[in-house]
C-alpha cells in the first residue's frame, strides 16, 4: 500500500526544509525519506525546534496571471505551511475574506494516491473540489479515522486588481495524508488516571514550527481530548496558563513559568503538575531538565530538584508490567506459565488437571499484581476467578441463565470487565469485594458487543462490536466518579474503519495496541496502531488460522505472542517471523 494512502506510515514524520538562497532567486528543497515499515513505539524523540538558519516554508505567493483552478489548487497546497498564521495561503483570498478565514476550524484529509479535481464553473465565478477524505483532525489537535468517502468543497472566485482570489471560503483546512506528515508533530499530552498514580497519554497532532515547546505546554494546559473528558485529571488549577507564551530551552534547560493560578494547587496538585509537564516534555530530545515556576517563584515539589530531569517520576509510568510478567497459556484444559518452551502449571485451582473435557479451562485472565485469575469454561457459560496460591479454589461469578462470557480483562484496581453476549451487556466485577455491576454505556451501531481490553491504567476500553466478518474495532473512555466507582463509557470512537472481522485487541503500551482483524478481502492480519489510528504498521507476517493475540509493554521485552485456530502458539520474532513456542491457546499477559 502506498505510504501516501492515509492507512500506514511510520510513526517518525518526515520533515521537509526549503532552503532560502539569494541567486537568481533559486530554491533549493530536500526531503527526508520516509520509511514504510518498522515497529511503531511511543513515546518518540521530538527535535526540539527546526533549525532557524534553514527557514522551513511548504507554502508559496500566487503568481501573476494564475487562473481560478491555479488559485484554488495553491491555496489548498499553501494550506499545510502554518508559519504565521498560514501567511501564503492568506495571499489567495480577496482582503474582504482574507482576515476572516479560520483555518483552525479542523481539518480535512484526502488520500493522496487518489487525489483531487478542481472544476471551475462556467464563467470562472467558482470552483468544486473533490477528494477522498479519509481521516479529520479537530480543533484539538486530535486526528481520527472516518469511512472514506467523497468530500466536496466550493470555492467562490472574483478578479481583485486584475487578479483571480478567492471570495468564498470555509473555514479549516483539506490537506493530502502526506501533507499531515511533513506539516505536524504527533506527541503525547499526559494526563492522570483517576484511581492511580499514572499518567496517561492522550496523543495530539500540533503544528511542526518553531515553537514547539511552548505550544506542546499551551495545550498540555487546555485539557484533555474530547475522548478523555471526564476519563483522566489534570493537576492544573481551572484557568492556570502560562505567564508568559514561551518555555525557553537553554543548554538542555526547559523553563516553565506558569501564571499565580498554579499555587492554588496544594502539595499534591504540585505533584501531579509536575509529572504531567515532565511526561509531556521528555518527548522533546533536546530537554534533559525541566525548571517550573509559578508567578515568579519556583514550584517546589518535594523529592526532585528544582531542576527535575527527564527521568523524575519513573513510578508514574503506565507501562509497568508488574511483578508478574510471565506469559501464561492453556494447555490440555488448564493454566501455567509458558518460560521458554516449559510449561508449568499455576498454583491453585486453575492448574489442576482436567479429565472432564467440559471442565476444561479457556481464556485465563491474570491481575497485574499476579495474584488472582479469571477463567471460563470450555463453552464459555461460566466465569470463575480466585487466587494463585496453593490449594485455592476457584469461585463460579454468579451470572444470568445462559450467560456467554467473553474473554476477560483486569484494570490496576482489580477490576474485571468482559462481555455477557447474551444479554449484550458490558459486566465488571471487583476481585476485592466480589460485587457484580453492569457497566452503563451507548448503543453500538456496529451490533452487540463480542470483547473488550482495558488499558492497564484503567482509563480507556478498546472493544469489538458487530457479528463475525462485520465486527469492527473501537475505544472509549472510562468515567468515574468521586469515589472511583465506573458511571459510565464515553468517547466512542472507531479506531480502524477499513478493518473488520476484529477477533483480538492487545494493548502493548498505554499508546499502542495491536488487533487482529481482516482489511478488505484479505486474510486476518495483525496490525499494530496508535490509539488514534494515525500510525499502522502492517510489518508482521500473516499467521494462518491466527485465532489470538497477546501484547506486553515495549520495556518488558515480552513478544507478541499468538494462538491459532489448531490450538498452536507462535512468538513474533521482527528478525526471524514467527517461531513455534508448542501446543497451547488463549495467550495472556497480565492484565
Amino acid at each position: 500500500m502506498a505510504p501516501d494512502s492515509g492507512h500506514s506510515r511510520q510513526r517518525r514524520p518526515a520533515v521537509v526544509v526549503v532552503l532560502l538562497v539569494l541567486a537568481l532567486s533559486l530554491a533549493l528543497s530536500a526531503c527526508a525519506t520516509i520509511p514504510t515499515g518498522g515497529p511503531v513505539h511511543q513515546g518518540r524523540d521530538l527535535a526540539q525546534e527546526p533549525d532557524p538558519q534553514l527557514p522551513r516554508s511548504l507554502g508559496r505567493d500566487p503568481a501573476p496571471g494564475d487562473g481560478p483552478e491555479a488559485i484554488v489548487r495553491g491555496f489548498l497546497q499553501s494550506g499545510a505551511d502554518f508559519l504565521e498564521d498560514h501567511k501564503y495561503a492568506r495571499e489567495y483570498l480577496a482582503p474582504a475574506v482574507r482576515s476572516r478565514w479560520n483555518p483552525s476550524k479542523g481539518t480535512s484529509i484526502y488520500d493522496r494516491s487518489q487525489g483531487l479535481s478542481v472544476v471551475v464553473q462556467p464563467g470562472s465565478s467558482s470552483a468544486v473540489v473533490e477528494s477522498t477524505e479519509v481521516a479529520r483532525i479537530d480543533a484539538d489537535g486530535r486526528y481520527y479515522r472516518v469511512p472514506e468517502r467523497t468530500a466536496t468543497r466550493q470555492f467562490g472566485l472574483a478578479r481583485v486588481s486584475g487578479q483571480w482570489r478567492i471570495t468564498k471560503v470555509d473555514n479549516g483546512l483539506l490537506l493530502s495524508s502526506s501533507d499531515v506528515d511533513t506539516a505536524y508533530r504527533q506527541v503525547n499530552l499526559y494526563f492522570l488516571a483517576p484511581t492511580n498514580h499514572v499518567v496517561v497519554p492522550d496523543p495530539v497532532l500540533l503544528p511542526d514550527v518553531p515553537g514547539l515547546t511552548t505550544k506542546l505546554m499551551t495545550r498540555l494546559l487546555q485539557g484533555p481530548t474530547e475522548p478523555l473528558r471526564g476519563a483522566v485529571e489534570s493537576a492544573f488549577p481551572q484557568g492556570t496558563r502560562l505567564e508568559v507564551a514561551s518555555v525557553p530551552v537553554r543548554n538542555g534547560l526547559a523553563t516553565v513559568t506558569l501564571d499565580s493560578g498554579a499555587l492554588r494547587g496544594d502539595p499534591d496538585a504540585r505533584v501531579g503538575m509536575s509529572a504531567q509537564i515532565v511526561w509531556t516534555l521528555r518527548q522533546l530530545q533536546d530537554i534533559r531538565r525541566i525548571r517550573i515556576l509559578a508567578d515568579g517563584d519556583d514550584l517546589v515539589t518535594s523529592g526532585v530538584p528544582r531542576e527535575q530531569p527527564t527521568s523524575a517520576w519513573a513510578s508514574y509510568d503506565p507501562d509497568i508490567l508488574g511483578v508478574s510478567s510471565s506469559l501464561y497459556v492453556v494447555r490440555d484444559g488448564r493454566v501455567g506459565r509458558l518460560v521458554g518452551k516449559t510449561f508449568t502449571p499455576v498454583r491453585g485451582a486453575a492448574g489442576t488437571v482436567r479429565t472432564n473435557p467440559d471442565r476444561a479451562l479457556r481464556h485465563p485472565a491474570i491481575s497485574l499484581d499476579g495474584s488472582l485469575i479469571a477463567v471460563t469454561n470450555a463453552k464459555g457459560t461460566e466465569l470463575s476467578v480466585g487466587p494463585i496460591a496453593p490449594d485455592a479454589p476457584l469461585k463460579v461469578v454468579p451470572l444470568e441463565v445462559g450467560a456467554s462470557v467473553s474473554t476477560s480483562s483486569w484494570d490496576s484496581s482489580r477490576d474485571l470487565w468482559f462481555v455477557d453476549r447474551t444479554t449484550n451487556r458490558l459486566q465488571m466485577f471487583s476481585g476485592d469485594d466480589s460485587h457484580l455491576s453492569t457497566v452503563p454505556m451507548p448503543k453500538i451501531s456496529a451490533g452487540p458487543l463480542q470483547f473488550v481490553r482495558v488499558s492497564r491504567e484503567g482509563t480507556r476500553i478498546a472493544f469489538a462490536a458487530g457479528v463475525g466478518p462485520a465486527s469492527h474495532f473501537y475505544l472509549g473512555s472510562i468515567v468515574r466518579g468521586p469515589n472511583g466507582s465506573v458511571q459510565t463509557i464515553s468517547g466512542f470512537h472507531e479506531v480502524l474503519p477499513d478493518v473488520q472481522g476484529v477477533r483480538d485487541i492487545a494493548w502493548i503500551d498505554a499508546d499502542p495496541l495491536v488487533v487482529v482483524g481482516n482489511r478488505a478481502d484479505e486474510p486476518p492480519v495483525a496490525l499494530r496502531t496508535g490509539t488514534d489510528g494515525l500510525d499502522v504498521d502492517d510489518s508482521i507476517d500473516p499467521l494462518r488460522g491466527i485465532a489470538a493475540m497477546v501484547g506486553a509493554p515495549t520495556d518488558s521485552k515480552l513478544p507478541l505472542v499468538a494462538s491459532t485456530d489448531a490450538g498452536q502458539l507462535q512468538q513474533w520474532n521482527a528478525s526471524l517471523g514467527w517461531q513455534p513456542l508448542g501446543i497451547g491457546r488463549d495467550p495472556a499477559y497480565p492484565g
